[in-house]
This record gives structure tokens, C-alpha cells and sequence, in this order.
């Protein structure tokens, strides 16, 4: 529903700016349009880049005059929606989970991150963001193309929790000095 929530914004916005013939099923057509252009290419784009090409598209069949910025303007309008559908659809034992992990006193340190092929991000939704610690996304540049199910995600995701394991050990012990410092004056 996430997905589906976000497209019917982004149609709604579509059809008061350009046309009323402009559908869920029409844009859908054209991105699927667009891939199959692309695996006869052999090439592989960012989702952002697809959704991108394909309002582009669909907005150019009704109205030639679109700019790059009225694209990414209504890129923007799917993501922001994206990202809203998705904490309105949270299953309803998940901030309770999240909270026991990171104020339980065993694991005062532990480090959640996100892990997305997409543009789902926790640090936009509020009610998730104090919880994470990071986000690795399939269209991060030392990610892309390597989406999920690669191990390349998963690698990168595991540099990110060991630099900040590090970074938290780091200013554990610099904490530590401090507080010896401190007692012996």
C-alpha cells in the first residue's frame, strides 16, 4: 500500500497540472516501458532515475514545455508521500520494539540501521527516526548498482555499523579519560 499511497498523490498532482488522462495504470505502463528499454540496453539505473524518467514521460505525451525542476518538484510530492505512507502503515508492535532495543540497559550501544534498495528512509519519518543510527540505500553511490539481494549492500551496511562502533568506542574512551582526568584533581 506504501508504494500504491504514493503514486495516487503523485497521479492526483499529474492530472490537476496536466492532464486528466494520466493514470495509475499509464504510469505504471510507461516505467515498465522504460525498464524493458533498458534490459535490452543492458543498463541499469537508480529507482529515483526511473520514477524521474517515467513522470517525464507521461507528463511529455500531454505537454512539451516540462522543465527538469516541475520532474523533480513532483518527484519530491511521490517521496515525501512514500515516506508518510510508510509510517502510517508501521505494523503497531514496531516503535515499542525499536524503544525496548535501544533503552534496554544490555544494549545500551546498539546500532540500528535501515538497509533499502529504494528511497525508504527512517530519518523522514518521525516517529521511527530517533531509533536509527544509519541508512544504506541501493542508490548510494558506493552502493549502486549492487541493490539487494547483492552482497554489496550488506557489505557496505557493514562498514557503515563498524564505523560507528568505532566513533561510539572512541568517545567512550575519550568519556573514560575525562572522568579519570576529572578525579584526580
Amino acid at each position: 500500500p506504501v508504494v500504491k499511497e504514493a503514486n495516487d498523490v503523485l497521479i492526483q498532482q499529474l492530472q490537476f497540472w496536466f492532464s486528466s488522462e494520466i493514470t495509475q495504470s499509464s504510469l505504471l505502463e510507461t516505467t515498465r516501458s522504460i525498464r524493458m528499454d533498458l534490459k535490452t540496453r543492458d543498463e541499469v539505473i537508480p529507482y529515483t532515475e526511473l520514477r524521474k524518467r517515467a513522470i517525464q514521460s507521461e507528463i511529455e505525451k500531454h505537454d512539451t514545455s516540462i522543465t527538469t525542476i516541475m520532474v523533480n518538484k513532483l518527484y519530491n510530492l511521490w517521496e515525501t508521500e512514500r515516506n508518510a505512507a510508510a509510517e502510517r502503515h508501521l505494523y503497531k508492535d514496531t516503535i515499542p520494539m525499536l524503544k525496548s532495543l535501544k533503552h534496554s540497559s544490555s544494549s545500551s550501544n546498539i546500532i540500528i540501521g535501515a538497509i533499502t534498495n529504494g528511497k525508504g528512509n527512517p530519518f523522514q519519518m518521525p516517529s521511527l527516526c530517533p531509533y536509527f543510527d544509519f541508512l544504506i540505500s541501493g542508490e548510494d553511490e558506493d552502493v549502486f548498482p549492487h541493490r539487494k539481494p547483492s552482497p554489496g549492500i550488506y557489505n557496505a551496511s557493514l562498514d557503515r555499523y563498524h564505523s560507528i562502533l568505532q566513533q561510539q568506542q572512541e568517545e567512550e574512551k575519550s568519556n573514560d579519560n575525562t572522568s579519570v582526568a576529572a578525579a584526580e584533581v
